[in-house]
């Protein structure tokens, strides 16, 4: 239906109506059709001229007969808009640019098992179109159509940077359930599978709507991510529920529950993880978690809860797996428990606010001063060091107060093995940018009660 619709919508319908004319008024010599186009297609030349005096020849012959003129039409051929080809510009008005119909034809009959158009609102009653169109490298006719319809059904947003990512997310979501391996419980074959070995991305226009014309505005590739890779049947569940996660964050990021707005430093956090997803460079993640944890905690503080943490089993299931390198540091005691007294400062405390049950002080500036700090490693070191000093000095007063059951301190071993860690990786950017995907995220397995209140009793020793 979008296609048709899309087709209306680009003043396209007389020339597709000419297309499919084309092609129903010659029914009885259709197998001379289906000669000329595996011809066309028969090596990689597409001799267009030879199809063309073919076709010709078969008119002459009477085998054929009543074909239309048919010219490029500019939602399949966004390349070839009107002037797009000139030698030079000697006309103020250019004409159309000719297409030969059997070509037009078979783009049109791809676009509906291959092409989605989606709305994208850009201002009150405002709309452009983006079009996506599956480059499909090796995958099975049956399930290639099974997975595109069921990705047409899912692909929601109306946004155009969260369309991007919820397209990518969504289809490599498709191509993994219907592996059969997966439906069927059985193990992964010997070889990894990899979904973008079976489509490698989307070709993707952007059509600005210009009041009585669409006009193509950005033609771009946007790729399926290099990074995943699956072996089992655990590790394809495991990629399911990351995903259907990340889907879920993704399309919290908004100002409001009922704002879209891609502008400001929404649009900027939501293009770096985009970065991510279409270049498999996990260094964008790590400046897209960061920079999400100041957004997280800023929306938080406004009870604008609809804004969720991620899931820090998630996480470190995710980090595993796209950066095997830094398994060290989330295996360190140090770590996790510096990132645990960052998540009772801010998130968790948070929380409690809201249910009326605040203990400590909410640092609300936290994350953007620890990304600040680690540009340089003394100077992370430094505001670790001061962190945990404030932190067990506020732990210190509560048990003094007799308040029953409190955080647990952090201890001076924790800081030293972070310390060391810093100084074997030489990279605290690094380190800090961890620290927020750890410290920002929560165990939604947990009760809310459960993640507000600390069940470990104080270790005074470090007080």
């Amino acid at each position: 239906m979008d296609v048709i619709t899309g087709i209306n919508q680009f003043k396209a319908l007389d020339m597709y109506k000419k297309a499919y004319f084309n092609l129903y008024d010659n029914k009885d010599g259709f197998q001379n059709i289906i000669d000329v186009v595996l011809g066309l297609y028969s090596d990689t030349t597409n001799n267009i001229e030879k199809a063309k005096a073919i076709i010709s020849d078969l008119k002459k012959a009477k085998k054929i007969k009543n074909i239309e003129k048919v010219n490029s039409l500019q939602l399949y051929n966004p390349s070839m808009v009107k002037g797009a080809h000139s030698p030079k510009s000697n006309d103020i008005t250019p004409k159309s640019v000719d297409g030969f119909w059997l070509q037009e034809c078979l783009k049109i009959a791809g676009s509906f098992i291959s092409m989605v158009i989606k709305p994208v609102q850009i201002a009150k009653q405002k709309w452009d179109n983006k079009v996506y169109v599956l480059d499909v490298n090796n995958l099975d006719w049956d399930i290639s159509k099974k997975v595109f319809n069921e990705f047409k059904k899912l692909l929601k947003g109306n946004t155009s940077v969260k369309l991007d990512i919820n397209s990518v997310l969504l289809m490599t979501k498709e191509l993994i359930q219907h592996r059969e391996d997966y439906k069927s419980n059985r193990k992964f074959l010997n070889n990894k599978y990899c979904p973008h070995d079976e489509i490698k991305g989307f070709y993707v226009v952007y059509f600005k709507n210009m009041g009585n014309a669409n006009s193509p505005t950005n033609i771009s590739f946007i790729e399926l991510p290099l990074f995943i890779e699956i072996n089992s049947d655990k590790e394809a569940k495991d990629w399911i529920e990351i995903i259907d996660e990340h889907l879920k964050i993704i399309n919290s990021i908004r100002n409001s529950i009922s704002d879209q707005d891609e502008s400001g430093n929404i649009i900027s956090l939501l293009k770096t993880y985009r970065q991510f997803l279409t270049t498999s460079d996990i260094d964008y993640f790590y400046d897209f978690i960061g920079r999400y944890s100041i957004f997280l905690m800023e929306q938080i503080a406004k009870k604008n809860y609809f804004t969720k943490p991620f899931s820090e089993k998630l996480m470190e299931v995710f980090l595993m797996k796209t950066d095997s390198k830094i398994s060290e540091i989330l295996q360190n005691q140090g770590f996790r428990n510096i990132a645990k007294a960052i998540r009772k400062s801010t998130i968790s405390e948070q929380y409690a606010k809201s249910k009326g049950q605040q203990k400590y002080d909410v640092k609300y500036g936290l994350a953007q001063e620890l990304l600040r700090k680690s540009a340089y490693k003394e100077d992370l070191i430094e505001f670790l060091s001061e962190f945990i000093v404030s932190y067990n000095q506020e732990t210190a007063k509560m048990v003094e107060k007799g308040k029953g059951k409190v955080r647990a301190t952090i201890k001076q071993q924790d800081l030293e093995d972070l310390v060391k860690l810093i100084d074997e990786y030489d990279n605290p950017s690094l380190i800090g940018k961890l620290l927020c995907a750890f410290g920002y995220s929560l165990d939604r397995k947990e009760k809310e009660d459960e993640l507000i209140e600390e069940n470990n009793e104080v270790d005074e020793t470090n007080i």
